[in-house]
């Protein structure tokens, strides 16, 4: 699918916001490639950056019914995908600062950190 008519996105729009598989798989298909673009911009590696697409597409799809006729679908799953991006680099930001002990790498601070956990 590569460039839809607007009355074509539309129906896409509306079946997908009925739950139609086969309209998210159209959806998915058409802005899949530039969101991955953007999640490889955002992500550490190529699988970070996919966990991102499909936690971007997940809520895309939860969110379908909130999109207004007439706005601007592209702009609307990136915005989408913006704050998806952020959330994920806030709990991974969060994770590494509240078990701070789960990136220490060598044996002697792994030991330090169990004896301080067991005394």
């Amino acid at each position: 699918m590569k460039n839809p008519s607007t009355e074509l996105l539309g129906s896409i729009i509306l079946l997908c916001q009925q739950g139609d598989r086969e309209s998210q798989r159209l959806l998915y298909d058409h802005f899949s490639p530039a969101m991955y673009t953007y999640c490889l911009e955002n992500a550490s590696t190529t699988a970070e950056a996919e966990t991102l697409l499909l936690q971007g597409f997940l809520q895309v799809f939860d969110k379908i019914s909130e999109f207004q006729p007439g706005a601007d679908l592209e702009a609307w799953t990136l915005g989408i995908f913006q704050i998806t991006i952020s959330q994920y680099q806030y709990k991974k930001i969060l994770c590494a600062t509240e078990f701070p002990s789960v990136r220490m790498t060598t044996e002697r601070k792994s030991m330090d950190v169990f004896q301080v956990r067991n005394s």
